[in-house]
């Protein structure tokens, strides 16, 4: 099994700088990419520790500390497992979380025609707690390639020639600070001639100011 997990750990280490390097210029090595490592890793540890503890019998004291080191650490990560696990009870997770399910902003999309087209910055959080469909703004850049999207400014007229045409709104999360590929509020608000239709404290609700 060691030798397995090494391999495995080496591979998946140069398949991450491969993707990042030729394929996907905005994959961030974060703790959702290093997990499959980190399994790994503690598999290995305890493999090797595993090992060399039948080899200590002579060596009561390196035994002993091995020992108080393992339930040190099985200690550690109990207390973070129940620490996650209370916050997650009392508070959610993702889109999952109380501040999205009770958000004032998701509510007022709810309420909304479902005939009107809705163009947010967080669609999935929209079609997860309302089960409406809503588009996507266009990216600024595209993430695989770090380049600037040639097509943006066509993707916005289109964009505005659906919000006069038919009525539609864009939504804007202020909590989605994560997609820094694309346009901020007031970036849309300018280019787009937005005015307010709904504003609250998570977000607001546009539509192409009329005349």
């Amino acid at each position: 099994l060691c030798p397995v997990l090494t391999l495995f750990i080496v591979l998946y280490a140069a398949m991450l700088v491969g993707t990042i390097t030729f394929l996907d210029a905005y994959m961030p090595i974060d703790n959702r990419y290093l997990y499959p490592v980190y399994v790994a890793t503690l598999v290995l540890a305890v493999c090797l520790v595993a090992r060399f503890y039948g080899l200590l019998a002579n060596a009561p004291v390196v035994r002993a500390c091995l020992i108080v080191l393992s339930l040190f650490f099985s200690g550690f990560y109990l207390i973070q497992g129940a620490s996650w696990l209370l916050f997650s009870y009392h508070y959610g997770a993702g889109y999952s979380s109380r501040s999205w399910r009770e958000s004032k902003l998701i509510a007022r999309v709810h309420d909304l025609d479902p005939r009107v087209p809705v163009f947010t910055n967080a669609p999935d959080a929209i079609y997860l707690l309302t089960g409406r469909p809503a588009y996507m703004l266009p990216r600024k850049v595209n993430t695989a390639t770090g380049k600037l999207n040639e097509d943006y400014p066509a993707q916005l007229v289109a964009i505005r020639d659906q919000l006069g045409k038919r009525n539609g709104v864009l939504v804007y999360f202020q909590s989605i600070t994560w997609r820094w590929y694309l346009p901020s509020e007031n970036e849309l608000r300018a280019e787009l001639g937005l005015s307010v239709l709904v504003r609250e404290e998570d977000g607001s609700i546009y539509q192409v100011e009329k005349g």
